[in-house]
């Protein structure tokens, strides 16, 4: 068996690919160990994947669709108190309705709270993340790609090798595998 990404003997790889990242909600759509070798798995979940996910963009939508990692949270949203020039944080919890507000990280608390308790209205501002970049996007949608049609042939070894063998890949391969994102 070789790897989808870099062609070399993946028999000995022991990780699972999700087709789509756990953070995104995936459970089941994954390819089995060996698909992807153990190299290029964490390469494309380091370079590839986490910067798609750890965009503010993403991670916007993931709070308000309410979609856990797989570790079960859910990303916080950051916004700020216009009357007090507090940062703040939205939080939603995996399981449970609402969304809890609190003040963020190194703020003063009391002068927010205190501003809440005497105030009747107030004005929270919610920046809107900007998307991740083209390449950002491209290199994560060449990757799930080259996985889904991997996944189509796992019942038949002959399509695998010839996936893996097809020259007419190799310059996908290669821009999932080995463009930086800050290059262009």
């Amino acid at each position: 068996m070789r790897c989808i990404f870099c062609k070399v003997d993946s028999s000995s790889s022991r990780s699972v690919e999700h087709i789509i990242p756990e953070s995104l909600g995936n459970i089941d759509h994954v390819l089995p160990p060996g698909i992807v070798c153990d190299k290029c798995n964490n390469y494309i979940s380091r370079e590839v994947e986490k910067p798609f996910l750890d965009s503010r963009y993403i991670q916007e939508r993931r709070f308000n669709f309410g979609i856990p990692s797989k570790k079960k949270r859910i990303p916080p949203m950051e916004g700020f108190h216009l009357q007090t020039s507090t940062l703040i944080h939205l939080l939603k919890v995996d399981g449970e309705e609402g969304i809890s507000v609190c003040a963020g990280p190194n703020t003063d608390e009391s002068r927010w709270v205190n501003s809440l308790l005497s105030s009747k209205a107030g004005t929270l501002i919610l920046p809107i993340g900007e998307k991740p970049s083209d390449k950002v996007v491209s290199r994560f949608i060449g990757k799930v790609g080259l996985e889904v049609l991997a996944h189509r042939a796992l019942d038949d070894p002959e399509i695998l090798d010839e996936i893996v063998n097809k020259t007419e890949l190799d310059q996908l391969r290669d821009y999932v595998r080995m463009v930086t994102v800050s290059r262009n």
